[in-house]
């Protein structure tokens, strides 16, 4: 999945922004292998802002603003992929009632 370009905000201003983001993964474990995850959640970090046409490292601002800038973008990536997730299941719903229809007309019903 294409990550979206992104902004955050700075004394009332948008900014675009430069991020990192790892999805996480799922704890897992294989009893045959003995092999596992335990799994983690997954995490965005902003690295650096445009500012005043200017990309600035966000190392040149405080600690407290880079959290509030990490915070803002794992909202904004977890509506992102919320939107893309309700899209992708809406499909499969239409896809599954094409096919149900389809098995209907044939006077086959599933």
């Amino acid at each position: 999945m294409k990550l979206p370009e992104l902004t955050v905000t700075y004394n009332d201003a948008e900014l675009p922004c430069r991020y990192e983001y790892d999805r996480g993964e799922e704890q897992w474990f294989d009893a045959r292998q003995g092999v596992g995850s335990p799994g983690y959640p997954a995490g965005a970090w902003v690295t650096e802002v445009l500012l005043v046409g200017k990309w600035v490292d966000v190392e040149e601002f405080t600690q407290d603003q880079n959290d509030k800038w990490d915070q803002e973008l794992m909202d904004k990536l977890i509506e992102y992929e919320s939107a893309i997730n309700a899209e992708q299941a809406q499909a499969e719903y239409d896809a599954w009632q094409e096919m149900k229809k389809w098995g209907d007309d044939m006077g086959n019903t599933q």
